[in-house]
């Protein structure tokens, strides 16, 4: 690039160098120049808005709820106020305080309930409304939800909860002042107002607001009145199906309808039939249904009153506990939870109707054995089993039975398989002479459509028919071969007592008689003397060599018996060097192990105890029962029987005592002498006994010694280490 000297030049780095010197000529000129002061901003007045911010922050603070932008606004209007300040103050960071619980937070609010406010807002609306109470009980309704619209609700059912939670956390005025408002309320109005708190209560959960305050009122309602939740069951019961989608609704209602007095066990089981066992169904609702029967059936009482379940409830109750499509199927904690209910509600279906329970349920429950191959055992056996309580319980199931038993032989064959197999357990109280009837008829019908065409389960009636018949000729046959060995041996030692007693003694007994002519008597001491001999014989062998083995013996095992101690020695060394890993992990981990187990057995042993005690209130007062009965009929009946016989013992042994009082004494007088004797002999005996061990014992040993000698001296000799040394140079050669 040409310039003003006349010279050429690069573009490059030396512009821009020489810029930079160009610049710093300028700066000195323009620090020069005049300046002027700007003024900092002027801080802003507050505004009626602020007032509204400061209210905000004050209710937050109350309510205990975080606010991650509230820090950041004060420090920005703190930096507008600062007028010279250059740098941002630093703030150290506040811990944040540990929120409260739900429940914590709702009894707090509760406290603060203010009775004065109620009553006079109580007092407006009389003085304005006077003939109007529904819409006192709303703005006292109003009330209570506004002062705890901002406590946050999870649990909607107060699971783990008294029942009348969260009523219970009322002040005691504050239940009284509302109480008796609700009583000078005439019933329809307060229908109307209990509807209209269910229809509050739904509206504001699915609005995700809290429901306490309507919740409140629905229980106080319930105080007032108890029946207020069975009048409309239907209404209700459409309601809960709209919302089966919207858990928290549907909850809310089961809970509302729940709320009843503990011990009313009609109203509960309604309730529970109607509204709740359907809900059984959902996944998300089912806890709930299965948790409110068990509390029911525990603070129920246990008086069974008629009409407080029907059949048609009976065998849904049946199908939902042991029905292969059940929903609970797959909840194992539910089902065994009504698996414990089942005997109850069994036991207050079949209450229900006492006198024609069995005609009512026998028709139904003989139906659901036409699928018994599709069905689980403990389904089938249940369904038997309510089938022969029938058949105890009602005789016209029999007649039933045998009307029905055309169109029904493949259930009647498995009930009378049944009730023939459990013929003295289950089936031992079904009257036989009915059932035998039965069985009668049954066969006549078989012998008049024998030879047309068979229905489906023909064959398998009638060879039930024949099971149980024999069944029948088993138990009135008494000529059995058991019964018949017994009554021989009864009659024949019956027969020798009698003839000893007679004749004072065996010497002139008819029976010393035929011994000696069938030579009875001789062969019994042939046996005697020969068995005599056999032993004196042994025990002469022994005495003679039994040192001898003895001393063999202990040469031969006492040096094996060395070695394979010191062998054993060796190998506990070499598996303890093994195991030591093993042993070190075990002591590691059995610790560990105990201590979790610590940690779990209360928790186990909670809930065995409470199965415990649920099982003894609902079992012990039926046993009980029976104990009385029992213990009055021994009381009535034992006591003179056994007077009674011993009355007769004693009479009994006088007259046999007299009538040979010499025979008697001697007996006494010999037995005495063979006591005496037996007395006089037991320490020979043991001495004897005790010699005898310890020449076994030093036999023993002596053979161990001995085979111990003989395997070293064995293993010693040169034909051994030649076999020795042929094996190991045929390994050592090369295939």
């Amino acid at each position: 690039m040409a310039t003003q000297v006349g010279k050429w030049e690069v573009v490059g780095k030396g512009n821009k160098r020489r810029a930079n010197h160009d610049k710093k000529k300028e700066k000195p000129k323009i620090n020069d120049s005049p300046k002027i002061d700007v003024a900092s901003p002027v801080p802003q007045a507050e505004t009626i808005y602020k007032a509204f911010e400061k209210h905000e922050k004050k209710l937050n603070k109350d309510n205990n709820l975080f606010n991650p932008y509230e820090n950041k606004a004060e420090e920005r209007h703190e930096s507008d106020k600062g007028q010279d300040v250059k740098k941002p103050i630093k703030k150290k960071p506040v811990a944040a305080k540990p929120q409260k619980s739900d429940r914590e937070q709702l009894a707090e609010a509760i406290k603060k309930l203010d009775i004065v406010l109620m009553k006079d807002i109580l007092a407006k609306d009389e003085a304005a409304f006077p003939n109007n109470p529904s819409l006192w009980l709303k703005d006292l309704a109003s009330y209570l939800h506004l002062q705890l619209q901002n406590v946050s609700q999870k649990d909607l059912v107060f699971e783990d909860m008294p029942s009348d939670y969260p009523f219970c956390l009322l002040k005691d005025d504050m239940k009284s002042f509302i109480i008796k408002i609700l009583k000078n309320v005439p019933s329809t109005t307060l229908d109307l107002f209990f509807q209209y708190c269910m229809n509050e209560m739904v509206q504001e959960l699915s609005r995700g607001h809290s429901a306490y305050g309507m919740q409140l009122m629905i229980q106080c309602t319930v105080k007032v009145c108890p029946n207020i939740t069975v009048t409309r069951l239907e209404e209700y019961e459409e309601m809960l199906n709209g919302r089966k989608s919207r858990p928290r609704e549907a909850l809310a209602i089961m809970w509302a309808l729940g709320q009843l007095p503990g011990n009313d066990l009609a109203q509960g089981l309604k309730v529970w039939t109607t509204i709740m066992m359907p809900m059984i169904y959902s996944k998300q609702l089912a806890k709930f249904s299965v948790n409110y029967l068990e509390k029911l059936m525990q603070n129920a009482s246990t008086e069974l009153k008629e009409g407080l379940m029907t059949s048609k409830d009976f065998f849904n109750v049946l199908a939902l506990t042991l029905g292969s499509r059940s929903p609970l199927v797959s909840n194992h904690n539910l089902k065994r939870k009504m698996l414990s209910l089942y005997p109850k509600l069994k036991a207050i279906s079949f209450s229900s109707q006492p006198k024609s329970s069995g005609r009512v349920y026998f028709p139904s429950l003989l139906r659901y054995l036409k699928c018994s191959n599709e069905i689980s055992m403990e389904y089938l056996t249940e369904v038997l089993d309510c089938l022969t309580f029938c058949l105890e319980n009602d005789p016209e199931c029999f007649i039933i039975w045998v009307e029905l038993y055309p169109t029904a032989l493949v259930e009647s064959s498995v009930l009378i398989y049944h009730v023939v197999d459990t013929w003295t357990t289950r089936s031992a109280r079904v009257p036989k002479e009915k059932f035998r009837k039965a069985i009668k008829t049954f066969q006549v019908f078989h012998s008049e459509h024998e030879k047309g065409k068979q229905l489906p389960g023909f064959e398998d009636c009638v060879h039930a028919c024949e099971t149980a018949e024999q069944k029948f000729k088993q138990k009135s046959s008494c000529c059995s071969i058991k019964g018949f060995l017994k009554l021989i041996l009864v009659i024949v030692l019956g027969v020798i007592a009698f003839d000893l007693y007679k004749h004072k003694g065996y010497e002139g007994s008819k029976t010393a008689y035929f011994a000696k002519q069938y030579k009875i008597e001789d062969g019994a001491l042939r046996v005697y003397g020969n068995v005599k001999n056999g032993f004196n014989k042994g025990n002469s062998w022994v005495q003679k060599n039994y040192p001898a083995y003895y001393s063999q013996f202990r040469e031969y095992m006492d040096p094996a018996a060395e070695y394979a101690k010191d062998k054993l020695v060796i190998a506990g060394n070499y598996v303890a060097e093994q195991t030591k890993p093993a042993r070190k992990y075990l002591n590691k981990k059995i610790p560990e192990i105990l201590e979790k187990f610590e940690e779990e057995v209360p928790k186990y042993w909670a809930k065995i105890r409470g199965f415990f005690i649920h099982y003894w209130n609902i079992y012990w007062p039926i046993v009980h029962h029976y104990l009385v009965i029992l213990q009055d009929l021994f009381l009535k009946y034992v006591p003179p029987f056994v007077n009674k016989v011993c009355e007769m013992a004693s009479s009994l042994g006088n007259r046999i005592y007299d009538l040979a009082p010499d025979f008697f004494s001697s007996v006494a007088v010999s037995l005495d002498n063979l006591w005496q004797s037996i007395a006089e002999k037991i320490p020979k005996v043991v001495a004897v006994v005790k010699e005898y061990a310890v020449i076994a014992m030093n036999m023993m040993i002596n053979l161990a010694n001995h085979a111990i000698t003989w395997i070293q001296n064995l293993a010693n000799s040169p034909e051994a280490e030649e076999v020795v040394t042929k094996q190991a140079t045929s390994k050592s050669v090369p295939k």
